[in-house]
């Protein structure tokens, strides 16, 4: 809570609600539907406003307060319309129409947030696994010795893994965790000095990083 936010708001409500009853007079049914349910758009911009979480991402406040604002401005032009009509039953009617829309694109836009910080933690996590991939791969290479003769073999599949998109994705998870598991077998034959293992698992490395990449710029051209 912004106790700025909440001053300023409870302020508003008082100079708009004086500003109604000093000048309405015929407090009619028509007037208290229409003075309900603009009272209640009110206080939804307002608790937006100033009860907004701190956590919460700059733009996706940023999507509630919009929702909030286009409401309110609905609702106090329905019911500057709304006054001219002699039925409280037409003006509730119309109060509820924007009131439904309200509602389903206010979940419109909670789900579309919720979607947006799903993906964006998704990413945070792949990007994550691909960095501990690259860390284990460059731990593996400090092990190879300078004069080995498998070195540069070692370094092409690094680069290899390293100059792919950081960014994964669910289609290739089953691979990232075949690389992973691959620099590991690769960190054994390092350990072991041995030649042919080392080779096997290199060439294999290079195909698993080739066919992600692939698969990768496949996807994104969808």
């Amino acid at each position: 809570m912004k106790k700025g936010n909440l001053l300023v708001s409870l302020f508003l409500i008082a100079i708009i609600n004086i500003g109604i009853f000093a000048v309405v007079n015929d407090r009619s049914d028509v007037f208290w539907v229409n003075y309900g349910f603009l009272m209640f758009a009110v206080l939804f911009a307002a608790c937006t406003f100033s009860f907004g979480s701190k956590a919460e991402k700059l733009a996706n406040k940023l999507n509630i307060y919009v929702v909030a604002a286009v409401f309110l401005i609905c609702e106090a032009i329905a019911a500057f319309v709304c006054a001219r009509f002699d039925s409280a039953a037409w003006a509730l009617i119309v109060h509820l129409v924007i009131i439904g829309l309200f509602i389903v694109f206010l979940y419109m836009t909670l789900s579309g947030n919720a979607h947006i910080d799903q993906q964006q933690a998704q990413r945070g996590m792949d990007l994550q696994n691909f960095k501990t991939v690259l860390e284990k791969f460059k731990g593996v290479q400090k092990n190879v010795p300078f004069s080995a003769p498998y070195k540069k073999i070692v370094e092409k599949a690094f680069d290899a893994v390293a100059s792919g998109q950081v960014t994964g994705s669910p289609e290739v998870a089953g691979i990232e965790r075949e690389i992973s598991d691959a620099v590991d077998e690769l960190g054994k034959a390092v350990s072991s000095g041995d030649e042919q293992a080392i080779a096997s698992v290199c060439t294999k490395i290079g195909q698993l990083a080739a066919d992600r990449e692939s698969r990768l710029k496949l996807r994104s051209n969808f």
